[in-house]
Order: structure tokens, then C-alpha cells, then sequence
């Protein structure tokens, strides 16, 4: 079997959309297809639809490898190599063992390559360096002209402020008043300033007029602060405000966005819509509403960023009291999201019970599954040959009655030959059978990476502090659903009462 792998590159026309450059380049493939007569089905064609520098931001491409492991295919087609990796050494390695171990083909309109081949490996591996040189570059040149671009006045995001809309020049774009917007951003100024109002009450405001948000059903204290407080209001373009901060946690990269307070801000081109003193008049009533913090406190939430509320999505916060214990709490509001808030350190102690479940689950299946001695790509090969086998005699089988027709075969050569293929057929069905329960034993082998971090959350947990405690909770966790319809103030049964599904990164 064969496969097509898509991809929109920046070197592709930026005026075409993914999927008309997708569309192009899958009857490019096609074609090459026909002509090396190799028979592709729909089910095997993988599209990039999201932009990624990794594997781990390109779900298509992590599936695909998934695939190759498995021994599935003979090649993959490809416009150019280049379209398969531009991530780092890292990503590219893994892209080459996976071809290379499992002896599939890269197959271009130029060139096919075999990884197997020692000269071809030298010219992929080539290929892929010099690919993430290119991306490189382009990369950094597209930064500085955005730098230069934001320098000017001009605004280079996609997405339009609250209350603008953007407009085109004839180099570059600025923004313009959105006639629909604009009157809402300076209803929600006037609030704040002439009215005095507090940004949770401009909030309730706005949604008591049954006024909507851009992308969301009701307005939150959030939305409106971020809205208010947005530079772009008087007339400032911001550059570098939240810069990527790549660090590496037991072994994982993990990306943040930080504010930056070294971020750049230039005077735009665009009409500004509050006045600088109303400006400076909003920042210092939000200002003066906020309590005072310890400039040197560290993350107190171990939690932070790991527990969704199953209703309405929303990250669910942390919430301290002086009297008793923190919880846990959906920061919608009651009237538009009916999960009931839990004590944090009852969440926290259901996720680690959950935790050393999963552990005792992989350990005994791991042990269980000792008895297979095939590896992985070994079974796989089996089950591949095996289905091509299945496929071979069937066309065996439908031919016995072609030749029955046209005398080749007299009626009696004609069963013995059909409960031939049939006897051959059920044993490599059986085979499959066994080598699938196998497939399925040994699949939690590939899971034994995991098992290092389950046991250092378990064992190290009550020893590191609230923030050490999170980055090692997000090392080994994607995120929780948590719903609780049941308040435990009036009744204590329900203090626990509450469902937590956890969703490992595994």
C-alpha cells in the first residue's frame, strides 16, 4: 500500500487558500501515481491542514508516522522532501528512522528515494537540513519586516482589536473604526469613566442589554479588561508583548507567553479611540481595584491551567480563603455555567489516586504481556504480509471460477482447488487473530516512558513546592474535565461528589 502526504509550504502561492494548494498538489500525486501504476485509496491520504514548525503542532504527520511504524506502507508520495520536516534535529531524526527502519519509500515527482539505500538516506537527511535552513531564514526575514512593518505605524496581526476593523493600503494594512464595535467600546469607556462603574459591572451591564461579545455568548470581567486596556485605543502599536519562551521540563518542551514589560510600542497609523488622559484614568481605577501582591510570591495553584470546566469550557481558578481551605472555582458566572466549585486539595487528591491507577494498570499489563517475544515492528511486518496474503488468495479464490468457466479446471479440480485457498485463508485468519491480541498486549509497552514520570509525580509530589508540583503535573497531563452539578455547603456527602476525567499526554 501507498500513501499521499500534503502540505502547504510558504513557498506555495500566498494568494491560494490550503485547500486549493492542497487540492493542486494531491492531483500532481495522482498523476505520478498512475503513471508508477501504484493504486492509492482515499483513506490513505494525509492533509496538513494546520500551520506547524513540529511534529508534535502537525497531527496529520504524527499519524502518519504512526502508520509507517507499523509497517503499513511500501512509500509515501510527496511533492518534495522538503514538505516532510523543517522542525529541528530533533524532529528530523525521528522523521528518518521511521522511513529508514521501516524500509518505506519517499517517492517525488523527482526522485524516489529508499531510505534503506545508504546514498539515498545521505541525500534525505540532506534534504531535511537544508529544508530547516530555508525555513530558518524565510522565518527571520518575515520578523524583521513585521519589526519594520510595526515600526511604521502599521498593524501586522490578523485578528482586529475590539472596536476596529483592519484596512487595507497600498502597502501594508492599518486599522479603521468598526461601525458596529466602535459605539460598544465607547459605551463600555463611558462606563468606566464618567459612570464609574467597575469592570464586572460594565460586564453585566453589556449582557443585561443583551449586547454580544465578538466570539463568545456573554461578556466576562476578563474580556472587558483586556478590551479596555488595549494600547491599540490611543493610537499604539505593541511589538514583542508576548514573546515565545521555549523550556524543556523532563525532557518536554514546553512554550509560554509571558507578558513582556520590555515590549516595544510604536505610534500608529490608525485613529485612536480614547483620549490619553481617559486612557491613563482607566488604568488607574483598575489599578486602585486591585489588591496588593507580593511582587515575590510564586504560582500557589498546582492545578494552574490543568482542570476545564465541563460545561462551559472555561480554565477553572484557583479561589483563597483565609478561614479554610482554597477551592476551585469556574470563573462564568452562575447565571450562565451551573458547575458548583470544590475544595482544591480534594481535586488535587483525586487526580493523584487516578494517577497511581493508571500506574498499577500499565505495570500489570506490561508484565501480563512479558510473553510475547515478537518487537513491535517485527509484528507488525507479520500482520502486513499477512494481509497481503489474505488479499493474494482471494484473487486466487475468484479466479477458480474463471477457469471453471472456460474448461480449464473440470468441476471436481475446481472444489478441491477452492477448499484449498479456503483452509489457507482460515489459518492466516486465525494467525491475525493471535497477532492483533498480541498487537494489543504490547501496545502498552510503548507507553514505558510514561511510567519513570507516574512514579516520580507519586513518589516526589508532597515534596516540591505548588509550582514544581504543576510542571509536573503538565508534563504527564493534558487536561481534566471536571463537572459537579451538587453543592456540599448544606450537604456534606457531596464534598467529593463531584466527575473528573483526566486526559494523559500519552
Amino acid at each position: 500500500m501507498y500513501a499521499i502526504y500534503l502540505r502547504k509550504s510558504r513557498n506555495d502561492d500566498p494568494h491560494d487558500t490550503i485547500e486549493q494548494t492542497l487540492s493542486r498538489h494531491e492531483s500532481i500525486l495522482y498523476d505520478l501515481a498512475n503513471r508508477m501504476q501504484i493504486t492509492i485509496n482515499k483513506d490513505h491520504v494525509y492533509k496538513e491542514v494546520v500551520s506547524g514548525e513540529s511534529i508534535a503542532a502537525r497531527p496529520e504527520m504524527q499519524r502518519l508516522l504512526t502508520d509507517i511504524e507499523k509497517g503499513i506502507y511500501e512509500g509515501v508520495l510527496v511533492v518534495e522532501v522538503e514538505r516532510l520536516a523543517r522542525g529541528n534535529s530533533i524532529d528530523q531524526g525521528i522523521i528518518s528512522q521511521a522511513f529508514q527502519y521501516s524500509k518505506t519509500k519517499i517517492i517525488t515527482p523527482l526522485k524516489v528515494i529508499d531510505p534503506s539505500n545508504e546514498y539515498d538516506q545521505e541525500y534525505f537527511e540532506f534534504g531535511l537540513f537544508m529544508s530547516r535552513r530555508e525555513y530558518k531564514t524565510i522565518n527571520r526575514r518575515m520578523q524583521q519586516g513585521r519589526k519594520l512593518s510595526s515600526e511604521q505605524g502599521l498593524y501586522v496581526g490578523s485578528c482586529p482589536p475590539y472596536g476596529y476593523q483592519i484596512k487595507r493600503l497600498k502597502k501594508g494594512t492599518t486599522l479603521q473604526f468598526d461601525a458596529h464595535e466602535y459605539p460598544i467600546l465607547t459605551f463600555m469607556k463611558d462606563l468606566i469613566v464618567y459612570q464609574n462603574k467597575t469592570i464586572s459591572e460594565v460586564a453585566d451591564t453589556l449582557n443585561h442589554a443583551q449586547i454580544k461579545p465578538r466570539k463568545s455568548d456573554y461578556w466576562t470581567r476578563n474580556m472587558v479588561l483586556h478590551i479596555l486596556t488595549n494600547p491599540v485605543n490611543i493610537g499604539k502599536i505593541k511589538w514583542e508583548y508576548r514573546q515565545e519562551i521555549k523550556t524543556v521540563f523532563h525532557g518536554e518542551m514546553i512554550k509560554t507567553r509571558p507578558r513582556n514589560k520590555q515590549a516595544h510600542y510604536y505610534k500608529g497609523l490608525h485613529p485612536s479611540a480614547f483620549t490619553d488622559e481617559e486612557y491613563a484614568l482607566i488604568k488607574s481605577k483598575i489599578h486602585a481595584k486591585k489588591g496588593k501582591t507580593n511582587p515575590h510570591s510564586s504560582m500557589m495553584n498546582p492545578l494552574s491551567g490543568l482542570i476545564i470546566c465541563g460545561f462551559c469550557g472555561k480554565t477553572l481558578l484557583r479561589r483563597p480563603y483565609k478561614d479554610h481551605s482554597d477551592f476551585l472555582i469556574c470563573p462564568t458566572k452562575k447565571e450562565y455555567c451551573p458547575n458548583v466549585s470544590s475544595q482544591l486539595k480534594i481535586v488535587e487528591d483525586k487526580i493523584l489516586w487516578g494517577l497511581k491507577k493508571v500506574l498499577m494498570t500499565y505495570d500489570r499489563l506490561i508484565d501480563d504481556s512479558s510473553s510475547y517475544a515478537p518487537s513491535m515492528q517485527h509484528t507488525y511486518t507479520l500482520l502486513s504480509q499477512i494481509d497481503k496474503d489474505l488479499c493474494q488468495l482471494q484473487k486466487q479464490f475468484n479466479k477458480t471460477y474463471e477457469f471453471l468457466e472456460i474448461g480449464t479446471y473440470s468441476l471436481e479440480t475446481f472444489q478441491h482447488r477452492q477448499q484449498s485457498i479456503q483452509d489457507k485463508m482460515h489459518l492466516l485468519h486465525q494467525q491475525k487473530e493471535k497477532i492483533t491480541l498480541s498487537i494489543e498486549q504490547m501496545n502498552f509497552k510503548k507507553e514505558h516512558y510514561t511510567i519513570p514520570i507516574l512514579k516520580k509525580v507519586i513518589h516526589l509530589y508532597d515534596l516540591l513546592t505548588p509550582q514544581d508540583q504543576n510542571k509536573l503535573l503538565s508534563s504527564l497531563i493534558d487536561h481534566c474535565i471536571y463537572k459537579k452539578t451538587k453543592s456540599s455547603r448544606w450537604n456534606p456527602q457531596a464534598i467529593d461528589d463531584f466527575e473528573l476525567e483526566i486526559y494523559l499526554k500519552i
